[in-house]
């Protein structure tokens, strides 16, 4: 942890602010947790915390998204579905960092994944704390019934495989 705040110290002064703002953010987001710091499912703000500043200035300044009808989203329980298409799911992750950041208030997406991502070293710990669940219905319900906002691409594995015209 100290590591990481020296590192966050090294920071542009643009960059640490954008940090900051984005730490107000999560405080605003709704989020039960435990005495462990993270929620029922395994997210952790503190996570979300030191691994969004790279995401978010993917979103702002190689993606450049632009985000419309957010204010359609209802506070609550809420189910999105969208297409995925790619490789990497930097579609959802962008998706996730639009509702954190566009929202009012912020959500925090909780994105249904594939079977085998809970059995890959450090990718399964990230996706823990990030709030990622197994995209099973009873997850998905379970995730429903507790107000979450729910994250689902469909495509899922198949959209790694769709030609740049079918995105």
């Amino acid at each position: 942890r100290a590591l990481g705040d020296r590192a966050g110290a090294l920071l542009p002064p643009s960059a640490q602010a954008l940090q900051r703002a984005l730490a107000e953010r999560l405080r605003k987001a709704p989020v039960r947790l435990n005495e462990f710091g993270c929620d029922p499912y395994g997210l952790s703000p503190e996570w979300w915390r030191r691994m969004l500043l790279p995401i978010v200035l993917l979103y702002r300044y190689y993606f450049r998204v632009e985000t419309h009808g957010i204010e359609q989203v209802p506070a609550g329980r809420v189910l999105i579905v969208a297409n995925h298409a790619g490789q990497l799911p930097f579609d959802g992750a962008m998706l996730g960092v639009a509702l954190l950041l566009e929202a009012d208030p912020p959500r925090i997406a909780r994105p249904m994944g594939e079977y085998w991502i809970p059995n890959l070293p450090w990718l399964s710990v990230a996706a823990a704390r990030t709030g990622a669940l197994v995209g099973t219905p009873s997850n998905c319900g379970h995730m429903l019934e507790n107000g979450e906002c729910v994250m689902v691409l469909p495509a899922g594995i198949r959209g790694m495989n769709k030609l740049f015209s079918q995105r």
